[in-house]
Parts: structure tokens; sequence; C-alpha cells
């Protein structure tokens, strides 16, 4: 597929709601300010802002579709341009992880298109990459649905855990709860259990109240659907 074809596509599937979302949320988000904690302003500036900047998006979490764009696009333009030269598709994933850990030990708090938190996650995106490229190879060789390899991942995410928090190496840590998460749900799957049937309605009570307090940005409004 053609880049700007890509480009075209992702900018329908990730920027168009997010444009959308942000157009019918910001008048009613502003006028509503006094009861939220940051407060936002009804001015061309606070709109423009929106759109922009990470700390300023009317749903917060939303800052996902800007990391998400910028990564794909990237990632898209590195696999255009090693096909090209015909460099094997090894050399490039070694390229790109090496890359996105190196982001890793250099600060950047930018706000500005998600930049910082682009820069702060690339390293999950690439190795979801990997994951994908050669799954059918890794769950030939991973245990995923041995409860030893279970309970060794999560020791090593438990220890890991207590001796990477608040230094660059928590990434660490992550990855071992995201092979947790795996095995999980191939244990689940091989077993054939199914929680969302029993769970669906208390899962979207809670959603629902989340997505409130999302929206308002007020702390206190997220400890109702924990208690829901």
């Amino acid at each position: 597929m053609p880049f700007y074809r890509f480009t075209y596509l992702k900018i329908l599937r990730l920027l168009l709601p997010f444009v959308f979302l942000t157009l019918i949320t910001f008048i009613p988000r502003a006028m509503m300010s006094y009861i939220a904690d940051d407060k936002i302003n009804l001015t061309f500036g606070s709109f423009v802002g929106s759109f922009l900047y990470r700390d300023q998006l009317i749903i917060p979490f939303f800052w996902f579709l800007h990391t998400s764009f910028i990564l794909l696009l990237i990632a898209y333009a590195f696999l255009i341009i090693c096909e090209s030269l015909n460099i094997r598709d090894s050399f490039m994933y070694v390229c790109l992880i090496s890359i996105s850990v190196i982001l890793l030990f250099i600060p950047n708090t930018s706000t500005l298109l998600s930049l910082g938190k682009t820069a702060e996650l690339a390293v999950y995106f690439v190795l979801g990459m990997i994951f994908c490229r050669y799954s059918t190879f890794l769950d030939h060789y991973i245990p995923w649905t041995s409860w030893t390899f279970g309970i060794l991942i999560f020791i090593l995410w438990t220890l890991s855990f207590f001796y990477t928090e608040n230094t660059p190496f928590i990434t660490i840590c992550s990855i071992f709860g995201i092979i947790m998460s795996i095995s999980i749900t191939k244990i689940l799957e091989t077993k054939n259990i199914t929680l969302l049937d029993k769970f669906i309605e208390p899962i979207i009570l809670y959603f629902f109240y989340l997505g409130i307090a999302i929206y308002f940005h007020n702390k206190c409004s997220i400890i109702i659907p924990i208690l829901s």
C-alpha cells in the first residue's frame, strides 16, 4: 500500500474521530469547568490547544490517538524504506527496537502532539509489531499456558517492580506484566473460561462512571466507579 494511502486511512480511523469528539465536547466541557479539577477557558487559544497539546485535551486519555498515529506512520515509512533497500525484516526490527530503547533514556516532556508520550511508549509499539510478526514462532517455543511459566513471570514482575520503580528500567516491569497478561489470556482461552458474561453489567457501569470522571478530569469522581 502506498504511504499516502496508508496515511489517509489512519487519518480517517484515528484523527477524524479525535477531531469530531473534541469539536462536540469542547464548549460543554468549558462551560462546566467550575465542577472540574482542570479549568478550560472558552477561548480560541484553548480551542486550538485542545487539538495539539496532551495536557490540554478535552478527553485526556485521547493522547493515545496522537501517539498511535505518529508511531504508525514512522513504522510504516521505515518498513517501506527497508523493503525498497531489500533489508531483511529481522534487521529492521533490531533497528526499531534499538531506537525505541534509546528514546527511553532521552528526557522528553513535550506535550505537543503527545511527542513525549510517543517517545516513552515507542518500545511497546515496536515489541507489539515483533510479537505479531513472529507470533507463530513465539507460540511454539514459549509455554504460555504452563503454570510454572506463569508463576515465574509473576515473580520476575514483582521483583522488577520494586527494583526498577522510578527509573527508566521500569519498562522491564511493564514488559513482564504484558507477558503475564498474555499468559493468563491464553490459559483462559485454552480452558474455554469466559468472564465477560458474568461481569458484563458491572463492567459497563464501571466504564460509564469512569467516562464521566475522565471527561471532567475530576479525581474525586473516580472513586464512584470503584465503589460501584
